[in-house]
C-alpha cells in the first residue's frame, strides 16, 4: 500500500490506500501537519513528521493509525529515514542540517554526522548511508559510514536538487535528481567515480 500526506480533510493529515487508489483510509486526525511518512521494511510502523507538539519531531505509529509516539524532542527535525533492518530512524536537525538517529523504540538520539548530511538513505547491505551534502557553493552526494564519522566518499554534482537520494538495489550506485533551465534530470552516479548515467529527462 501506499502512505502519504493529503489536504482532504481540511488539514495536512496522513492516509493510507491501495496501489490503484481505492480504500483510502485517513490515518491521523488533528489540527497539526503530519507529513514525510515512511514505513518499516517489515510493515510494522509508519514514521512520520509532525508539528502537534510545537517543533516538529520524529513520530511513529502503527500501520492502522494507533499508538501514535513521539521519538525526538528539542528543536525541530525533518526528512526521517529507516535503517533497513527497521532498527533505527535516521533524521536531520534543521538548525544545523546535521545527521542523528534515535530508536525505533526511542530513546537517547546519537549524532552521526556533524556536518551537512541532507535526507539519508541506507545502503542495501545496511553498512553506509547515502545523503547530500554542502560545503560552501558546491553541492555533493555523501556516502557516509552507518556508524558515523567522516565521509567515506564526496562526489561533486553539478546542479544537484534538494530532492531525496536513493540506492540502487545492487548498493553499487546512487540516484538523484538535478535541475538546469527547468528541466529535470534522475541521474545514476556509480560509487566508482565513472560519469553519471542519466536515467529519465523531465521537461
Amino acid at each position: 500500500r501506499l502512505i502519504y500526506t493529503s489536504t482532504a480533510s481540511g488539514n495536512h493529515d496522513l492516509w493510507i490506500m491501495k496501489p490503484d487508489g481505492s480504500q483510502q483510509t485517513q490515518l491521523t486526525v488533528d489540527a497539526a501537519m503530519d507529513v514525510l511518512p515512511t514505513a518499516t521494511p517489515d510493515n510494522r510502523y509508519i514514521v512520520f513528521i509532525s508539528n502537534r507538539s510545537g517543533a516538529f519531531q520524529i513520530w511513529r505509529m502503527n500501520q492502522d493509525g494507533s499508538d501514535q509516539i513521539q521519538l525526538t524532542k528539542g528543536g525541530p527535525k525533518t526528512y526521517p529515514s529507516i535503517s533497513r533492518d527497521g532498527k533505527w530512524v535516521f533524521y536531520n536537525t534543521t538548525d544545523d542540517w546535521h545527521l542523528w538517529k534515535v530508536s525505533i523504540d526511542g530513546g537517547e538520539p546519537v549524532e552521526v554526522a556533524g556536518y551537512v548530511a541532507l535526507r539519508p538513505a541506507m545502503s542495501p547491505d545496511q553498512k553506509m548511508i547515502g545523503c547530500l551534502g554542502r560545503e560552501g557553493l558546491k553541492r555533493e552526494l555523501l556516502v557516509l559510514p552507518a556508524s558515523g564519522g567522516p565521509p567515506l566518499k564526496r562526489i561533486e554534482v553539478d546542479r544537484l536538487t534538494g530532492n531525496r537520494v536513493e540506492w540502487t538495489l545492487d548498493g553499487k550506485a546512487l540516484i538523484y535528481v538535478t535541475e538546469h533551465e527547468r528541466v529535470l534530470r534522475i541521474m545514476k552516479q556509480s560509487l566508482d567515480g565513472t560519469q553519471p548515467e542519466e536515467l529519465a529527462r523531465f521537461d
